[in-house]
C-alpha cells in the first residue's frame, strides 16, 4: 500500500526519492548522489541539508557548520528558501512546517494544520507564499511572511508528493500517489486541470518556464518520465529511465 509513500527529494543530478514505510523507517537511494533534502539560502551564501530531524546549516563557500536548527520530531522531507530575508522552511513526518530564521538561527513559526506527513514544499515570492503538500492529501498555502493558513486545496484521491511552482503561468503543479497531475491557479488556488498518463505514483514535477515545459517522473520499474506543455496540459513526449538502486536503511 502506498498510504505511507513519500519522496525526499530528487536533484537535477539524478537523485531519486525514498520510501515511508514506518514512522522510523525510510527507504533511501543508494548512489553516489546524496537524496538527503537541501537547498541554498541567503542568497546562495548558506546551504543547509536534512539530517533526520535536524538541518545543518554550512558555509557554502568553505563548507564549514554553522548552525543545528533542531524543532522537528520527525525526519525532515523537504526543505525551500523563503527568499532573501533569511527564511527557510521545512516539513517533516510529524506533519508540521517550520519557518526559520537563518540570522537568528531559530525557528520563528510552526505552520500546522496537515493531519498526514509533510511531503513538500514549494514558494512564490510573487504571491506572498508557500505551499505544502501533505500525505493527508491537500495542499495548504501560507502567508509568506506570518505563516498564517491562506487556503486549502483539495484535488488529489491520495498523498502529495511533488509541487512546482510557474509563476509566469499563474500556475501551481502538484503530483501524487494517485498517479495524476494537477494545476491550480497560483493566485487562486482554484483547480483548472487534471493531467493524466501515468500509472504509478508521480514522484517529482519540475517546470521549465523558459521552454513552457513540465517534467514528471514516475516511482516503479518503467521510471516513466514525461513531458508536458504546461499552458495546454498536452502530453509532448513520454520516455522510460532505469529505477535506480535501493537499500533499506533505519534512521
Amino acid at each position: 500500500k502506498l498510504q505511507h509513500w513519500a519522496p525526499l527529494c530528487r536533484h537535477r543530478a539524478g537523485a531519486w526519492g525514498a520510501m515511508q514505510l514506518g514512522v522510523n523507517h525510510i527507504l533511501y537511494d543508494t548512489g553516489q548522489i546524496d537524496t538527503r533534502p537541501r537547498c541554498r539560502a541567503l542568497e546562495g551564501k548558506v546551504a543547509c541539508v536534512a539530517q533526520g530531524a535536524d538541518i545543518l546549516v554550512n558555509s557554502a563557500a568553505k563548507g564549514d557548520q554553522l548552525h543545528i536548527l533542531k524543532g522537528h520530531t520527525g525526519s525532515i522531507t523537504c526543505l525551500v528558501s523563503g527568499g532573501s530575508e533569511g527564511a527557510l522552511f521545512s516539513g517533516s513526518v510529524d506533519g508540521t512546517v517550520k519557518k526559520w530564521d537563518l540570522l537568528l538561527s531559530s525557528a520563528s513559526a510552526t505552520l500546522e494544520g496537515h493531519t498526514g506527513m509533510v511531503t513538500s514544499l514549494a514558494v512564490s515570492e510573487r504571491e506572498g507564499a508557500v505551499f505544502s503538500g501533505s500525505a493527508d492529501s491537500t495542499i495548504r498555502k501560507w502567508d509568506l511572511a506570518t505563516g498564517s493558513l491562506l487556503a486549502t486545496l483539495r484535488g488529489h484521491s491520495m498523498m502529495v508528493t511533488c509541487l512546482a511552482v510557474a509563476e509566469d503561468e499563474d500556475a501551481l503543479f502538484s503530483g501524487s500517489a494517485d498517479c495524476t497531475i494537477v494545476k491550480w491557479r497560483l493566485s487562486s488556488g482554484a483547480q483548472l486541470q487534471t493531467l493524466l498518463g501515468h500509472s504509478l505514483p508521480v514522484v517529482y514535477v519540475q517546470a521549465d518556464v523558459e521552454s513552457g515545459l513540465l517534467l514528471s517522473d514516475e516511482w516503479g520499474a518503467a521510471c516513466l518520465v514525461n513531458t508536458w506543455n504546461m499552458s495546454t496540459g498536452q502530453l509532448v513526449k513520454s520516455e522510460a529511465r532505469p529505477q535506480p538502486k535501493v537499500t533499506y536503511l533505519r534512521v
